[in-house]
C-alpha cells in the first residue's frame, strides 16, 4: 500500500508539470475572447471583462474535472512510459485549449456557442466564413495556443512539489463551485458569454433525448381521442390520422378585400431576421424599416405574430403548409417527407405558376426538395447568379435579386401567379452595398427618435442592414406596380424570426406579419396571438370563398386561422423549434409554454407530432394513376421467411432459442429490396417495410438506405433514415421499425433500366442484430 501511495505522489508531482499550466492558459482564452467579442461587437470592454472574469471562475470547475480524469490516462501510462504518459498526456491537452479557442471564434461569429446541433459541413462552412476577413487573422490562434502549450509545458518547473500541491488545492475547490446556472440569467447573451464553450457543446449532447422509437402499440386510439378533444371546433375524420380533419377554417380575410373578377396572384417576402422589436408600431428600437411599417399602417398587420422556430429552416413549412415538425424538423426528412397540403401544391393545383426566388443556395436546408415536391416550378437557379458580381459571402444581394428575379417572371402569361421570396443580406455578417451611407441614416432616426439607450456597433450593423432591404422591398414592389396584373396581386410580408439568434426562442420569434394590396377595402391592425402557422388555411379560406378555389375537403392544419378581432386574444396552438430541432415552448389557447395544466396536452402533442411525420400518417394516401402492379409482396410469414433466408444477399440464420427470430453477424448489408429494375413508364413506385431489431452488446447507428442508381451507375437518388432518429441504436432492446415512400416519377426523374434498392446498413460491421417478423412490398403504378 505503501509503494502504490508513493507511485500517485511521485506521478501526480510529475502530473502536475503539464496539468498546472491549464489554468493560466484558461485565462489567456478568456482574454482572447474579451478581445475578440469587443473587437466584433464594440460593446461596453469592462461588462466584458467583468463577463468573462466570473466565466473563468467557473472554468476551474471545467477545467479541473478534466485534470482529474487526464491524471487517471496520465498514472496508467506513467507505470508504463513516463515519456510516452508526458506526450500524450500533453497532446491531449494541446486539442483541448485548441478546441477551445475554436469553440470561442465560433461563439463570437454565430452569437451561440455551438451546440448538440447537427450542421452539415456546408453549413458550418458558411457560419464559419460568414465573418469574412475582419476576424480571419483570429483562426491562426488556435495554432499558436497549441503550440505555445507545448512549448510552455515541455519547460521544467522550480520547485514542482509545492506546485503540485497549490495544483491539487485549486483542483479541489474547482470541485466545490458550483456551476453557472442558465436560470439566473435574464439577457442570455451574458450566459453564453460566461459559460465555458467546450463544457456547453459536450452538456447539450449528453442532455439530447434518450433515443425512442415510435410503435403501433405506444400510439393508440384513447391517446389520438383525448388529443382531438382539445380541438372541439374540428371534425376529425380517422383516429389512424391524429391530425386530419374536415376543411372549415373561416374565411376571416373576405370582408377586408374587394372581389375581383380573377384570381389575384400572391406575392410573399419573408425578410431575414425581420423581428418586431424593430420593425411596426410600438417597436422597441427606432425602426429601420419605415416603407415596411408604411404598408403595415396601409394593409392588415398582425401585433403579435410568431415564427415558428428560431432558424430560417422552420419558415416555409410553417407559413406554406402549418406543417409538423417531426425529429428536427419538417425540411429535415427531404424527399421521405410524407405528403402534405401546401399553399404551393394547392396554387399549382388551381393552375398558378409558383416561383420561388432566394440569392444562395436552393439546396440548403432541404429547401429545394421541400419546394419543388410542392408545386414550385421556377426557381433562381447557378446559371442565374454564377455572374453576379454584387453578392456577399451568402448570396446576391437582395436588390439585385429582386431584379433578376423579375426579369424571370412572364408577366404577359393569361394565368395567376405567386412568387415566393427569401431575402439573405440582413443575415450575419450583415454585408451590403453602401453601407456607410446606411449606417449613417440609421444614426439619423436614432437620434430623432431622442433614443435613450445605446446602440452597439454590430447592433448598428444589422439594423442598417434593414434599411438596405427595405428599400430594396420598395423597388420590388414598385417594379411590379409598373407590371400588368398589379391592381390584382396581393402581398405579404413577414419576417424569418429575429436577426439575433441569442435571444431565447419566444423572445426572437415575434415578426411582422403585413398583409397589403390595392384590392384592400379597409385596413386593420389585430392584436391576437397568431403565428407563420395560420397564414396559409386563411388565405386558402379567402380565395375559396370570393374566386372558388379548389382546396382539399380533408387537411391536417390544427388552427383556427389568422385572427381578425379587435382586442386581444389567443386561440391557436403555436409550437416553436429551437436551434437544436427540439420543440421547447407552445401557445396554447390563453396558456403559454410549460404550464402545469397544459403538461400532459404538450407532451401528448409531440409524441403525435413525431408519430404523424416518422410514419406518414399526416394525411390518407393518395392513390397514384395508373394501373397498379404489385412486384414483390413478403408481407405473410411464410413468404417473408422465404425471402429473407434464401434470396437475400446475405442470408439470417435461425436462431436456436426462437425459430421465429433470424440472426445477422458480421455482414451487411441486408438487402430488403436488391437492384429492382425501373421502367420509365412507371408513374409512382411504392415501397413498405417493417421488422422488429435487437442489436447485441453495444450502442450503434444503424440506418436504411434507399436508393437509385442510374442505368450508367451513377447515384442519382440517395437518402438514410435512421432505425433510431436520435442517437445510437440501444443495445439488447427490441424496436419495432416501420417505413413507406412513394417515390414518384417527377421528383426522383427514373428511367428505363435505372436500378432501386432499400438495404439496412451499419457503417461499423461485425455486431450481431436479431430480427424477427421481416415484411417487404413493392408496388408500382404504370401508365394505362
Amino acid at each position: 500500500m505503501k509503494t502504490f501511495f508513493i507511485f500517485i505522489k511521485k506521478s501526480f508531482v510529475e502530473y502536475s508539470k503539464y496539468a498546472l499550466w491549464l489554468f493560466p492558459i484558461a485565462l489567456f482564452i478568456r482574454l482572447f475572447e474579451v478581445l475578440l467579442l469587443y473587437y466584433s461587437d464594440r460593446i461596453n470592454f469592462y461588462h466584458l471583462l467583468s463577463l468573462n472574469v466570473q466565466g473563468g471562475v467557473y472554468d476551474i470547475l471545467v477545467f479541473s474535472g478534466w485534470a482529474l480524469m487526464g491524471f487517471l490516462i496520465f498514472a496508467l501510462l506513467y507505470k508504463w512510459n513516463k515519456r510516452v504518459a508526458s506526450w500524450v498526456i500533453r497532446i491531449l491537452f494541446a486539442i483541448m485549449l485548441s478546441l477551445s479557442v475554436s469553440l470561442v471564434i465560433f461563439f463570437v461569429i454565430a452569437g451561440l456557442p455551438l451546440d448538440s446541433s447537427v450542421y452539415s459541413l456546408k453549413e458550418l462552412f458558411e457560419i464559419i466564413t460568414s465573418a469574412g476577413g475582419a476576424i480571419g487573422w483570429t483562426y491562426l490562434c488556435v495554432i499558436l495556443f497549441l503550440a505555445g502549450y507545448l512549448f510552455i509545458s515541455s519547460k521544467k518547473l522550480p520547485k514542482t512539489q509545492y506546485l503540485s500541491i497549490i495544483f491539487l488545492i485549486i483542483m479541489l475547490l474547482g470541485l466545490l463551485i458550483p456551476n453557472v446556472k442558465k436560470s439566473s440569467f435574464v439577457v442570455m447573451k451574458d450566459y453564453y458569454t460566461i459559460v465555458n464553450k467546450e463544457n456547453y457543446w459536450l452538456q447539450t449532447i449528453l442532455d439530447e433525448t434518450k433515443p425512442q422509437q415510435i410503435t403501433s402499440d405506444e400510439i393508440n386510439k384513447e391517446e389520438v381521442l383525448e388529443f382531438q378533444r382539445h380541438f372541439p371546433e374540428l371534425m376529425f375524420v380517422n383516429p389512424q390520422y391524429p391530425f386530419l380533419h374536415q376543411e372549415n377554417t373561416p374565411a376571416r380575410l373576405s370582408p377586408f378585400f374587394h372581389p375581383a373578377k380573377e384570381k389575384p396572384n400572391i406575392v410573399i417576402i419573408i425578410v431575414e431576421g425581420l423581428a418586431r422589436t424593430f420593425c411596426g408600431k410600438n417597436a422597441e428600437y427606432p425602426s429601420p424599416t419605415p416603407y415596411i411599417n408604411t404598408l403595415a399602417e396601409e394593409g392588415l398587420s398582425w401585433e403579435n405574430c410568431f415564427a415558428t422556430g428560431e432558424k430560417t429552416s422552420t419558415v416555409l413549412p410553417a407559413l406554406l403548409g402549418s406543417l409538423p415538425y417531426g425529429t428536427s424538423g419538417f425540411l429535415s426528412y427531404q424527399k421521405n417527407a410524407p405528403d402534405a397540403n401546401t399553399l404551393t401544391n394547392i396554387l399549382d393545383n388551381n393552375k398558378y405558376t409558383v416561383s420561388f426566388f432566394y440569392g444562395g443556395k436552393n439546396y440548403l436546408d432541404g429547401m429545394g426538395d421541400f419546394l419543388s415536391k410542392n408545386g414550385v416550378v421556377q426557381f433562381l437557379t447557378d446559371e442565374d447568379s454564377q455572374d453576379i458580381e454584387e453578392r456577399n459571402d451568402l448570396g446576391i444581394y437582395d436588390d439585385k435579386m429582386f431584379e433578376i428575379a423579375m426579369k424571370k417572371i412572364d408577366f404577359s402569361a393569361n394565368k395567376p401567379r405567386s412568387e415566393i421570396y427569401l431575402t439573405l443580406t440582413s443575415h450575419d455578417p450583415f454585408d451590403f452595398p453602401n453601407e456607410n451611407e446606411y449606417v449613417t441614416r440609421y444614426s439619423e432616426i436614432i437620434a430623432e427618435s431622442k433614443y435613450p439607450a445605446t446602440v452597439s456597433e454590430k447592433e448598428m450593423k444589422a439594423l442598417s442592414s434593414f434599411l438596405y432591404v427595405d428599400a430594396a422591398v420598395k423597388k420590388l414592389i414598385d417594379r411590379y406596380r409598373k407590371k400588368p396584373g398589379f391592381e390584382k396581386t396581393i402581398f405579404v410580408i413577414t419576417g424569418s424570426h429575429h436577426y439575433d439568434v441569442s435571444l431565447e426562442v419566444a423572445e426572437g420569434t415575434r415578426v411582422p406579419l403585413i398583409i397589403w394590396s390595392q384590392m384592400l377595402a379597409k385596413n386593420g391592425s389585430f392584436p391576437a396571438v397568431v403565428s407563420h402557422r395560420e397564414f396559409t388555411p386563411s388565405l386558402l379560406a379567402m380565395l375559396r370563398q370570393q374566386y372558388q378555389l379548389k382546396t382539399p375537403e380533408k387537411v391536417a392544419w390544427l388552427n383556427s386561422g389568422l385572427d381578425t378581432c379587435s382586442h386581444f386574444v389567443s386561440n391557436n396552438i403555436i409550437p416553436q423549434m429551437n436551434k437544436n430541432g427540439e420543440l421547447t415552448y407552445f401557445f396554447h389557447n390563453n396558456y403559454f409554454a410549460d404550464a402545469d395544466r397544459q403538461a400532459a396536452f404538450i407532451n401528448l402533442y409531440k409524441k403525435l407530432d413525431r408519430y404523424v411525420m416518422d410514419r406518414a400518417m399526416l394525411l390518407e394516401p393518395k392513390q397514384p394513376v395508373g394501373e397498379k402492379i404489385t412486384l414483390l409482396d413478403h408481407t405473410e410469414y411464410e413468404s417473408a421467411k422465404t425471402y429473407f433466408t434464401e434470396k437475400a444477399r446475405v442470408a439470417l440464420t435461425v436462431y436456436e432459442e426462437s425459430p421465429d427470430v433470424y440472426v445477422l453477424e458480421g455482414e451487411f448489408p441486408l438487402n430488403f429490396i436488391e437492384r429492382w429494375l425501373l421502367l420509365s413508364s412507371y408513374n409512382a413506385l411504392y415501397v413498405e417495410y417493417e421488422f422488429d431489431i435487437k442489436v447485441e452488446g453495444t450502442n450503434r447507428q444503424l440506418r436504411m438506405i434507399t436508393e437509385i442508381l442510374g442505368a450508367n451507375g451513377s447515384r442519382k437518388y440517395w437518402s438514410e433514415d435512421g432505425i433510431v432518429k436520435t442517437g445510437d441504436f440501444p443495445a439488447d432492446q427490441w424496436f419495432h421499425y416501420e417505413f413507406r415512400q412513394t417515390c414518384n416519377t417527377k421528383n426522383y426523374d427514373f428511367k428505363t433500366n435505372d436500378l432501386f434498392s432499400v438495404y439496412l446498413w451499419d457503417v461499423e460491421p461485425g455486431l450481431k442484430i436479431y430480427i424477427k417478423n421481416p415484411k417487404v412490398r413493392l408496388t408500382v403504378y404504370k401508365s394505362l
